[in-house]
């Protein structure tokens, strides 16, 4: 799946212990333990459970 294939609000997200950072994954510095989610959204954010929308 791309960015835009369901629509103008789509494409990856990713999130680090639940926290969706607003920056690009290459400028987050990961410490040890940390859980990275890659997530789809269709919706901005809003039905991933980010609230960056």
């Amino acid at each position: 799946m791309y960015e835009f294939d369901c629509g103008d609000g789509s494409g990856w997200m990713y999130s680090v212990n639940g926290w969706f950072p607003n920056y690009g994954c290459s400028s987050y510095e990961l410490k040890q333990g940390d859980v990275i989610k890659w997530l789809y959204t269709c919706d901005l954010g809003a039905d991933v459970g980010s609230e960056m929308h």
